[in-house]
C-alpha cells in the first residue's frame, strides 16, 4: 500500500487533549470525526473533516445529513407553519460553527458525495451568483457587506440578507424567519 492510501486509513482514539489530531494534521493527513448535534427537538449525526492546507491552515468540512432540512420544511397542522425551531438550529448550528472555528465565512449546501474546500472570498462569490445548490451563506461582511449582496443581480430575496453581531453577512434561503 502507498502512502497515499494509507492517508485515509488511520484510526484511533483522540484523547482529551487532541494531541492524536495535532499530530494527524502534523503528518499531513485529514481527520474525520463524527459526533451527534442537537438541532430542534431531535438530535442527528454530524462528521467533521479537517483538512490540512498547508503551513498552520486547515478547511473545516461538515457533513450533515438532510433530516435536519428536511425538519424545518416538516409542516406543524396546529400551528399552521414551518417548523421555526428546527430551522433556528440550523441557523444557529451554522453560526457557532463559524464562530467556535473562527472562519471568515460557510455555506450550508448539498456536496453531491464530493468534498470541496471554498475560501472566504469564494463563499462571497458564490452568494452573489449562486452557482451550487445552497440553502444558507454565511461570510466576513468585509468581504460582502449587506447592502451590496442585496444589490447583487443574482439575489432573489434582499429580505433574507442580514448581518450578525459576529460580523458576517448572511443569505438565507432555507425557509427564512423574518425576525432574526
Amino acid at each position: 500500500m502507498d502512502r497515499e492510501s494509507r492517508k485515509y486509513e488511520f484510526s484511533g482514539s483522540i484523547g482529551s487533549t487532541g494531541e492524536a489530531i495535532d499530530e494527524a494534521l502534523g503528518l499531513d493527513y485529514g481527520v474525520f470525526l463524527v459526533q451527534e448535534v442537537r438541532i430542534g427537538k431531535h438530535r442527528y449525526p454530524i462528521g467533521l473533516f479537517i483538512i490540512p492546507e498547508g503551513k498552520d491552515e486547515c478547511s473545516f468540512i461538515w457533513k450533515l445529513d438532510s433530516a435536519p432540512i428536511e425538519a424545518v420544511y416538516a409542516y406543524d397542522f396546529f400551528r399552521e407553519k414551518l417548523d421555526r425551531e428546527a430551522k433556528q438550529g440550523v441557523l444557529e448550528l451554522c453560526l457557532g460553527t463559524t464562530e467556535a472555528a473562527g472562519a471568515q465565512g460557510f455555506l450550508l449546501a448539498r456536496d453531491k458525495d464530493r468534498l470541496e474546500a471554498l475560501t472566504a472570498a469564494k463563499i462571497a462569490e458564490e452568494m452573489r451568483v449562486r452557482h451550487l445548490p445552497w440553502s444558507i451563506g454565511g461570510v466576513d461582511s468585509a468581504l460582502l457587506g449587506v447592502r451590496e449582496l442585496q444589490k447583487s443581480e443574482g439575489t432573489r430575496d434582499p429580505k433574507s440578507i442580514f448581518s450578525t453581531t459576529t460580523g458576517l453577512t448572511v443569505y438565507d434561503l432555507l425557509f427564512p424567519l423574518k425576525d432574526h
